[in-house]
Order: structure tokens, then sequence, then C-alpha cells
């Protein structure tokens, strides 16, 4: 391998670490801060939020089908339209805990509802409080 090469491929290494880095930044700096102030943290989330996140994080799939990701109606159902697949759902679900800092307790959602939009984003909102 070649020294330039080498360079190259640490300073890629770098740089994707800093990307994650930066993508958990917000959250990490929040936990942190209230941490230190001895404070319980709770997340304060709003269904519109999810919702948010979740038409932009299938945004190209959703456009795929015909769809404008920013009008997507509460009754739009992932599953059924085709955005995800069963493993899909496992991983929209690892997304949102991630992205909101929650853990999720599907048992508790309908599993017929936990595919739809807008009950999946109330569900997430109301499990955040």
């Amino acid at each position: 391998m070649s020294e330039e090469f080498g360079k190259l491929l640490k300073t890629g290494v770098r740089l994707d670490s800093m990307q994650q880095s930066r993508s958990n930044l917000a959250s990490r700096t929040r936990l942190i801060s209230v941490a230190r102030c001895g404070i319980a943290y709770m997340n304060k989330v709003t269904a519109a939020e999810v919702k948010d996140f979740l038409t932009a994080k299938y945004s190209e799939a959703i456009i795929g089908i015909g769809l404008d990701p920013a009008r997507a109606p509460d009754n739009f159902d992932f599953l059924l339209s085709g955005v995800v697949d069963s493993f899909g759902i496992l991983e929209m679900v690892s997304s949102i805990e991630q992205q909101f800092g929650i853990e999720l307790d599907l048992a508790s959602l309908d599993a017929e509802q936990m595919t739809i939009l807008g009950p999946l984003s109330r569900y997430v909102a109301e499990t955040a409080k």
C-alpha cells in the first residue's frame, strides 16, 4: 500500500468516525449536561417530530411509490405500501429509539398499528414523556 493511499485511508476512517460522532453529539450533550445538573432526563418528543423523522428517513421509498413524503397521511402504512418489509420494521423501531433516545415497548402497541405513521408517531411521543 502506498504511503499516500495509507494517509487517505486513515483520513477516511477519521472522517467516518467524526460524522458518526457528530450525528449523536446533540443527544450526548443533552444527556451530559442534564447528568451534571442532577436532573432526571426526559425526552420531549412530539408526534409531529416522529412523523417528520420517519417520512424523511424513508423519503426515497415514499417518493418511489408516488407520494410526497411531506403529505403522507396519518393512515400511511409503511409495511402495506412496501416501503419496509418485516425486517425493515425492526430497523425502523431501532432507528426511532436511537434518534429519540428512548426504548419502545412494542408489546403495548397494537401490532396492526405498529407500521402506520400516525398511530406509531403518537405512541412514540407518548412513550417519550
